[in-house]
């Protein structure tokens, strides 16, 4: 039986070129059937084969939540987002980190939003961008923890 990992991911024609938001439990096997042309409309269309950024989730639903939240992004916040994960826009396909993308959350508090969202930022700081170069983070866990809703007090008793 294949194993599941929720994932939300961004594909790009190029850097800068054209996006497509998705969502899957199984995302290099997806990447790889966007890549092969199996994955019939939007990205066969326009060639977008490149995976320039991911997150994954523990349960479906937060992954289809966060994937819908990410398609109603302005185009900007969207490359933002990507940039922060990966300025260099490279092709992440076969350094897919399930664990390190990992987003922590508390499933009751969720709103979809993260703290640092505000419409712009992304979960993924400079740690992660060490991750992608191969550096190692103590901490990633807290990098990717979806925080409160907003206006509800956080582990650590701070409001949004």
């Amino acid at each position: 039986m294949e194993e599941k990992f929720p994932a939300v991911y961004i594909l790009a024609h190029k850097p800068h070129g054209v996006l497509y938001v998705g969502v899957t439990s199984a995302l290099w096997n997806r990447v790889a059937a966007h890549k092969q042309g199996e994955v019939k409309g939007f990205t066969q269309k326009y060639n977008v084969k490149l995976l320039v950024w991911y997150e994954h989730h523990h349960f479906i639903e937060n992954a289809i939540k966060r994937e819908k939240q990410i398609k109603e992004w302005k185009r900007e916040w969207k490359i933002e987002l990507i940039e922060n994960f990966n300025p260099a826009w490279a092709d992440l396909h076969d350094r897919i980190d399930p664990v390190g993308t990992l987003v922590e959350f508390d499933l009751a508090k969720d709103s979809g939003l993260r703290r640092n969202d505000k419409g712009l930022g992304a979960p993924h700081s400079g740690a992660s961008r060490n991750l992608l170069q191969g550096r190692s983070s103590s901490n990633l866990s807290s990098l990717h923890r979806l925080p409160f809703a907003p206006g509800e007090e956080d582990d650590e008793g701070i409001k949004d």
